[in-house]
C-alpha cells in the first residue's frame, strides 16, 4: 500500500520522520528534500517530462521507468511533492493526476494523519496554483477525496468553496466553481 510520508507544521511538505525539520523559514521544497533527497523526485519529473516527449521509444522506456518508480513505498510522497512544487504546469498537471489513479484504489489504506496530510496539501496547492489545467486536475483529485470521506470530515473544502464564491478575484473564483463542478 502506498504510504504518505508525515509532514511539517505548516501541513504542506511531506518527509518521513514525525517531528522533522520544519519548513519554516526554509523553501517548501528544502525540508522534504534534506530528509528524503532530491533523486527521487528529481528522477521522477524527469520521468514524467519524458512521458510528454514526442518519440515513441522514449516514453515506452519512461513507462517501464515509471512503473518501478511506483512500487516504491514513497511514490505517493513523492508524486505529491512534484504536484506541488514542480516549476513545469504540464507535470505538476500528470502528477496530480497520477495522485487521483494511485487514490482512487488506495484511500481507504492510508491512516488517518495521512489522509488528513494530503486533504491539506491538496488545498493548499490549489489555493497557490495558477495555471487553469492544473486547477482542473487539483479539483478533480479533491473529488475523489471527497467522494471517499465527507464534508464534515473536510469543512476546509467547503470554507475554500465559499471563499471562491464571494471573492472578487477571478482565479479565487475559478477555484471555488472547479471544486463545484
Amino acid at each position: 500500500a502506498p504510504r504518505l510520508l508525515h509532514v511539517c507544521c505548516c501541513g504542506r511538505v511531506p518527509f518521513p520522520l514525525p517531528g522533522g525539520p520544519c519548513c519554516h523559514p526554509h523553501p517548501v521544497s528544502s525540508c522534504a528534500l534534506a530528509l528524503f533527497g532530491t533523486m527521487a523526485t528529481e528522477e521522477l519529473e524527469r520521468i514524467l517530462l519524458d512521458l510528454l516527449q514526442p518519440d515513441n521509444a522514449v516514453i515506452q522506456q519512461a513507462t517501464i521507468r515509471l512503473k518501478e518508480a511506483l512500487k516504491q513505498p514513497t511514490a505517493l510522497s513523492h508524486l505529491c511533492q512534484v504536484m506541488s512544487d514542480s516549476q513545469n504546469a504540464q507535470i505538476r498537471q500528470f502528477a496530480a493526476v497520477l495522485v487521483r489513479r494511485r487514490l482512487t484504489k488506495h484511500w481507504r489504506k492510508l491512516l488517518a494523519t495521512e489522509q488528513d496530510t494530503l486533504k491539506n496539501l491538496v488545498l493548499s496547492t490549489l489555493q497557490r496554483e495558477t495555471d487553469h489545467k492544473v486547477c482542473l486536475g487539483l479539483a478533480q483529485l479533491a473529488a475523489i477525496i471527497l467522494k471517499h470521506e465527507t464534508l464534515e470530515k473536510w469543512p476546509q473544502l467547503l470554507q475554500l468553496i465559499q471563499q471562491g464564491a464571494q471573492s472578487p478575484d477571478p482565479t479565487q473564483s475559478e477555484v471555488g466553481l472547479l471544486l463545484l463542478n
